[in-house]
């Protein structure tokens, strides 16, 4: 851990919460727990907990998380009320002991596919409710899993009820042993979640530095994809005066090489890290800061979404989009979303949003977009439908934990903290 810490992989201050100890105060009264493992899985769970808060005033929520940018993230969009962030324990007796018997939960859920054996056990053993939700099995995770069958089934087991985000999920769920009456596909979270939080005075700064200038993002992006998106910046600028790129790498880290594949192209680049703000000569800017992405959405006029193109040596599964589709943003991607298949296939069959495939294309988009804004508006207008047809999915996760909540009594001997 300390290793990992000198790595700037762990949070210096609160790392020791992944041991075990605590560092925040329990509340009085009923404590709801739900994990998600990193930024993009907690911030699916927000809207959702802002309901809960509404339907069970009484109640408080502790979401954990495993990542460091997670908890920086969360730290500077703010949590809802009532909701305290801790860091996932270790799965191992002493750490998953301590936080459970400091902070008793009356329910835990756990998002997408984050299975920690030894924590779960312990849960059921104090005949907690165990409940999985906005459950997501990628084609990687079903392979892995289903070589060690046997193993996977006593763990998921442990769940009192199984709440899927798309049918091919529930059918791999089932198929890794889950009982079939216990599963259910509700719809995904992230889909209905609220917009990212707006970051005005920031905003209104960067924006009189833009002076007017044509802007794109490239979210999410994977260091693979750089060439791709610096030629398509280049074709388009021939086409668009003074066009800036903005690009946010799903790995921040890899924004000193991306800065660097920008230095041996001659593209002027500025770090948002170095606290200066784009000239009339930056062509890159590189948003290597947490919990911003509110603040660039807005910003930007087209989204393209990265971890999507076809790159040597390296299959890409896509990245959630609608963050983006809830700020108005026209998104583009590439052809590979093998971990959000069912989503993107609903995008592109209510047309969306558009597929790329390669840097030639993505100019071409880029330059009738940002030439004739009104092309975006079937788009952004269809995108709007999906979304709000897709509450269902929030309402009724909601309504199950709620019930759950008001109707579960638990043994008092086991949430004192008997092992």
């Amino acid at each position: 851990m300390r290793l990992r810490v000198k790595k700037g992989k762990e949070d210096p201050d609160r790392f020791v919460e992944k041991l075990g100890l605590i560092t925040a105060e329990r509340p009085k009264g009923k404590v709801l727990w739900f994990h998600a493992l990193s930024l993009g899985e907690s911030l699916a769970l927000m809207t959702m907990l802002r309901r809960l808060g509404v339907a069970l005033p009484n109640a408080y929520f502790l979401i954990t998380t495993s990542t460091y940018s997670s908890a920086k993230a969360l730290e500077k969009i703010g949590l809802p009320p009532r909701v305290i962030h801790q860091y996932l324990p270790a799965d191992s007796r002493q750490s998953v002991n301590s936080f459970l018997n400091h902070w008793k939960p009356s329910l835990v859920a756990v998002t997408e596919f984050d299975l920690w054996p030894y924590a779960l056990t312990q849960v059921k053993r104090r005949m907690i409710p165990l409940i999985l939700i906005n459950g997501r099995v990628t084609n990687r995770s079903f392979k892995k899993h289903s070589r060690r069958i046997k193993f996977i089934s006593s763990v998921l087991a442990l769940f009192d009820q199984y709440l899927t985000q798309d049918n091919l999920s529930k059918e791999r769920i089932i198929a890794l042993g889950s009982p079939e009456n216990l599963v259910q596909n509700v719809g995904p979270l992230k889909t209905a979640a609220d917009p990212l939080p707006d970051m005005k005075e920031q905003r209104i700064v960067f924006s009189k530095a833009l002076k007017k200038r044509k802007v794109w993002l490239a979210a999410s992006t994977h260091l693979l994809e750089t060439s791709i998106l610096f030629d398509a910046h280049v074709l388009a600028c021939k086409k668009i005066d003074n066009l800036l790129l903005i690009i946010i790498p799903r790995n921040i880290i890899e924004s000193t090489q991306i800065k660097k594949i920008a230095k041996e192209r001659c593209l002027d680049t500025v770090l948002r890290s170095s606290g200066n703000l784009p000239d009339g000569n930056t062509q890159i800017y590189i948003a290597d800061t947490f919990g911003e992405m509110g603040l660039w959405y807005r910003i930007s006029t087209v989204t393209f979404i990265g971890h999507s193109m076809t790159v040597p040596g390296k299959v890409l599964t896509g990245k959630n989009p609608f963050e983006a589709l809830a700020l108005g943003q026209m998104v583009l991607h590439g052809p590979n979303f093998g971990n959000f298949t069912e989503i993107y296939e609903t995008l592109l069959k209510e047309n969306a949003t558009r597929t790329v495939l390669g840097s030639a294309a993505l100019a071409d988009d880029l330059i009738q977009i940002l030439n004739k804004d009104e092309l975006k508006i079937p788009y952004l207008l269809a995108a709007e439908t999906i979304i709000n047809e897709s509450y269902t999915a929030i309402e009724r996760t909601s309504a199950i934990l709620s019930k759950i909540v008001l109707v579960s009594k638990v043994n008092s001997k086991h949430q004192n903290g008997s092992n």
